[in-house]
């Protein structure tokens, strides 16, 4: 028998593909990447146009080159659908790409198998073109993450819910909707539950908001034996990066202890992205009069020996509109 290539191995919408792939990437509600961020995640566009190529023969298996050139711009056509994050009639294409990978796998369901499964995009993939996806990962997080994208929606499917305060919509309990009803409902008893046993450690703001979260910077002492004041390690200033709206701290030193100021502009800057870090070496002092670079060796070593300290940048708080933020307190600066 000979060697049959596949379409991956001669050629791709490539262009199609990075386009689809980068609008995903970019698209801030209904994707996995807003789920839970998990880097180097691979784009689902480019994991199922792969998936798929990967099995189905290239024309010119079968076809004279100038027919295979037009049956290849026809699976490209059907490439360029698979690839859109909303597609409307996705049902319809993931249906035409499921007969295509049976045609070529002799009616057969194939299995997909990721040893480094990461974020999962590629078992689920496999699952949008109706094949059979499974991951592996030595990484708990990872393999949390897989098993509730791939595992848990498929097991699921089409069931109701188990709490008792569910109701029954319109259309029934059809795909995740049952699923998705369990998790809102106890992941808001969870949330009820931590609030009554550990509320009282955050309290409220000035303005009787919520207080939600205390960002802090850890620190070393500086080993200039003239200087001694409190490295901050901050590997960037800003705490808030939204077009037009930018919230970012500024290290203040006073005598040999760093406190932080808190300043909101429209503007974007470089050098405030660069925190206290210092190129090769890992961060450098904010005394003027010392500016001496740490490397992390002695980072570690300090650690060890005196322990990682604290320093209090922002206090996050709920508001009703959008998220508060504002400087710590001296009482508050006092918890580390």
């Amino acid at each position: 028998m000979s060697y049959k290539k596949k379409l991956i191995e001669v050629a791709l919408p490539l262009d199609v593909i990075n386009e689809a792939a980068s609008k995903e990437k970019s698209t801030r509600q209904g994707t996995i990447s807003t789920m839970h961020l998990w880097w180097s995640r691979k784009p689902l566009a480019a994991c199922k146009a792969v998936v798929f190529a990967s099995i189905v023969d290239d024309p010119s298996n079968y076809l004279p080159e100038k027919e295979a050139e037009k049956e290849r711009k026809k699976l490209f056509r059907l490439i360029e659908e698979i690839v859109k994050w909303k597609n409307p009639q996705a049902k319809e294409t993931f249906a035409k790409a499921n007969a295509l990978i049976k045609r070529y796998s002799n009616g057969s369901v194939l299995q997909v198998l990721d040893p480094f499964v990461g974020g999962g995009s590629i078992p689920l993939s496999a699952q949008y073109l109706g094949l059979e996806g499974y991951g592996i990962d030595i990484n708990p997080v990872a393999a949390l993450i897989s098993k509730c994208l791939v595992e848990l929606p498929v097991k699921y499917r089409d069931r109701p819910p188990v709490n008792k305060a569910a109701k029954l919509s319109g259309d029934g309990w059809v795909g995740t909707k049952g699923l998705a009803e369990d998790v809102r409902y106890y992941g808001q008893k969870l949330n009820d539950t931590v609030c009554q046993e550990m509320g009282y450690a955050y309290g409220y703001d000035d303005n009787n908001e919520t207080v939600i979260a205390w960002l802090w910077c850890r620190s070393v002492k500086c080993p200039n034996p003239a200087c001694g004041a409190e490295i901050p390690l901050l590997p960037q200033n800003y705490i808030k990066k939204k077009s037009g709206d930018y919230i970012y701290v500024t290290p203040k030193l006073v005598g040999k202890k760093v406190s932080f100021n808190l300043h909101r502009s429209t503007q974007y800057s470089d050098t405030l992205s660069k925190g206290t870090s210092a190129g090769r070496a890992a961060f450098r002092c904010i005394n003027p009069s010392c500016c001496t670079a740490v490397k992390g060796e002695y980072i570690d070593s300090e650690a060890s020996r005196n322990g990682i300290k604290y320093l209090g940048m922002a206090v996050f708080s709920k508001g009703r509109k959008e998220r508060g933020y504002r400087p710590f307190t001296e009482k508050e600066c006092s918890f580390y």
